[in-house]
């Protein structure tokens, strides 16, 4: 009769395998998702095309990290181009009419190229900060990737125990049966 108690059992192991499974591939694509993630704030810009793609479960996170990402690095570049400036006037006239009222540099460039030189620095000074802020999120990123495969180990420890178990109680069920059995000699 042990072995009706054990099927018994037995159905309950298969529903927590079950169970265990599907809880395994939600963290195996949530896993996939924060990869994908990581992949796409790299450079520490995400683009439209790279936004949309988001699962919805990134939705916030990567509309946040778009938002702070520009908060963060345009003062940060305007503040690193406004001591520059300072350094190289510092250094000496930039910018002089001279007699002629030319409109060039200190250094010969036309109001043009020293703008484009500007910009240029500017720029530079910007991707730093974006490639920094991408760093500090990319730290995060990692350490929930670390709790999520430890969440997943263990998981996993959980689920061969359960199907150990399950092969543990099938045997002991089939001996039950056989032993129970009417034996005609």
């Amino acid at each position: 009769m042990t072995w009706v108690v054990n099927t018994i059992r037995m159905q309950a192991l298969k529903t927590r395998e079950q169970d265990m499974n599907w809880k395994l591939l939600q963290i195996s694509q949530r896993l996939i998702d924060l990869g994908n993630y990581g992949a796409s704030i790299g450079d520490g810009m995400i683009s439209d095309s790279e936004a949309s793609s988001m699962p919805a479960a990134f939705q916030n996170r990567t509309l946040g990290f778009m938002y702070n990402s520009m908060q963060n690095a345009v003062p940060s570049a305007n503040n690193k181009l406004d001591e520059y400036m300072a350094l190289r006037n510092d250094m000496g006239p930039i910018y002089s009419n001279g007699a002629n009222g030319n409109g060039t540099f200190g250094d010969g460039m036309t109001d043009a190229q020293w703008s484009e030189m500007c910009d240029s620095i500017y720029q530079g000074f910007l991707k730093t900060e974006l490639e920094e802020y991408s760093k500090q999120e990319t730290e995060k990123i990692h350490v929930e990737e670390k709790k999520i495969q430890q969440e997943k180990l263990q998981l996993e420890t959980q689920l061969k125990a359960i199907q150990a178990e399950y092969e543990g109680i099938s045997k002991a069920v089939d001996n039950d049966i056989k032993n129970s059995a009417i034996k005609l000699a």
